[in-house]
């Protein structure tokens, strides 16, 4: 019998490589009626299957063998035990599955053995198994229980990805224990890992996240703090809800990461997706407590804004992320905050302007004329930096336009600060500011005009 040629092609049609499969275990069976046997003939098949043949034939094989013979599942169990190199140890978790199904406290038994192996793909098989495993009356024993949060305790990344999978399998009939299990398991080992698992979270079919707990966000805020970058349209999905729906929690966790970067001075260590780096957006300022939050976060940078550089760049980055657009909503707060200011109040809010768009100081000339007269109340070291800050955010950014001559943007800083001189006193502190974007941008222009007078003559 040409049994290597029994792969099922990818070409034929569902009900015809269904058909042809129940011919070929058939006809298997037949031939190797021991599964040890049976176990060794497909193994040395397999690497023909898989070198010339697509479309998953060997899973399909194998799958359906497995389902139709349990001494063939005993027989593969068996045999990974003994041989971690077999090639049809990639079926162990399909013949785990079997043999739990038909006889769960055997299963069991063999699930142990797995994992007293402490090898990851022996891990990975019994979670496998767990993800296609249907138990009757979904009745987990409290072994089921304290084999799967052994094996989902695991840092292997391939271990824990075959973990969520049999979570995501629980939680489509037991939500309460889906969620137990995934705090087992350890997001923190990466983001891409924390992706994968908050993911579920997201899908209302699955987990909604309004059954997630005070203590349950508090467990996975604390597994996140490792990760450097919370990079990841569900890690940020689900900091977004929790910035909607456990607000203060959301602020807090965001403060300790900035606290952490202060501590190791770390500049890998990104504690918040601000800027270019923020693609789901948080809803901080929808609170009902956004004016307590606000007092809180500006209280927080003011008692622990001198302990070094990367705490005064990360708060302003996390302050500007939690609380933008600098609206008048925003600046309505910040005004307040600096009518009682004192010099260290206005240190924090230069900081906190100086991540401001480029055109801020033109659009909210009002505001920045009344900080400006607050900050020289304050002294001379106090206002040059509270107008360097202003002066910053005005210049950053990148300029585009035609070589050779006047950038745009230049020209609308000009033009934008001669109107400004215009209709403020010249004694006015803020004057200065608006005098130094004026030259800025006449510098800038001048050296444009130059440029392209440079092009003519070559």
């Amino acid at each position: 019998m040409a049994l290597h040629c029994a792969i099922i092609s990818a070409s034929l049609e569902q009900k015809e490589r269904d058909h042809y499969l129940v011919i070929l275990t058939n006809e298997l069976f037949f031939a190797y009626p021991d599964g040890e046997k049976l176990r060794f003939f497909l193994e040395t098949i397999l690497t023909n299957i898989e070198q010339n043949y697509a479309g998953g034939s060997a899973y399909f094989l194998f799958g359906r063998l497995i389902q139709a013979s349990n001494a063939l599942a005993q027989a593969t169990a068996k045999n990974a035990l003994k041989n971690v190199n077999s090639r049809t140890n990639q079926f162990a978790g399909i013949a785990l599955s079997k043999l739990m199904s038909d006889d769960h406290i055997h299963g069991l038994t063999i699930a142990k053995k797995f994992i007293e192996t402490n090898l990851p793909e022996l891990l990975a098989a019994i979670v496998r198994a767990y993800s296609t495993l249907d138990l009757n009356d979904n009745v987990y024993t409290e072994e089921d229980l304290t084999l799967l949060r052994g094996v989902l305790s695991s840092k292997d990344p391939w271990v824990i990805k075959n973990g969520i999978e049999a979570i995501r399998n629980i939680a489509q009939t037991n939500k309460p224990l889906a969620i137990h299990l995934l705090k087992c398991v350890d997001i923190g080992i990466s983001s891409k890992v924390a992706d994968d698992a908050l993911m579920i979270f997201c899908n209302d079919q699955l987990i909604s996240f309004g059954l997630l707990t005070h203590e349950d966000i508090e467990c996975f805020f604390k597994k996140l703090m490792p990760i450097p970058e919370l990079d990841g349209y569900w890690i940020e999905t689900f900091l977004s809800n929790a910035s909607r729906h456990h607000t203060q929690l959301a602020a807090a966790f965001f403060m300790d990461r900035v606290e952490h970067a202060a501590s190791t001075d770390d500049w890998h260590y990104r504690p918040c997706n601000h800027g270019p780096y923020l693609n789901v957006p948080f809803h901080f300022r929808e609170s009902e407590e956004y004016a307590s939050l606000f007092r809180q976060v500006s209280q927080w940078m003011k008692v622990n804004f001198e302990k070094n550089y990367q705490f005064k760049h990360r708060s302003c980055e996390l302050f500007n992320m939690m609380f933008n657009p600098l609206d008048d909503e925003l600046l309505g707060f910040i005004q307040d905050w600096i009518d009682v200011c004192t010099p260290d109040d206005i240190r924090i809010i230069s900081q906190v302007l100086s991540e401001s768009h480029s055109n801020f100081v033109f659009e909210q000339r009002a505001f920045v004329i009344r900080f400006l007269n607050k900050a020289k109340q304050h002294g001379v070291e106090v206002f040059d930096k509270a107008v360097s800050a202003l002066y910053c955010s005005a210049i950053a950014g990148l300029r585009s336009g035609i070589p050779g001559e006047p950038f745009p943007k230049d020209i609308m800083m000009r033009d934008e600060a001669e109107k400004a001189l215009q209709e403020i006193s010249k004694f006015a502190p803020a004057y200065r500011l608006y005098e130094l974007l004026k030259k800025h941008a006449e510098a800038d222009i001048n050296r444009s005009l130059r440029e392209g007078e440079a092009y003519e003559d070559e």
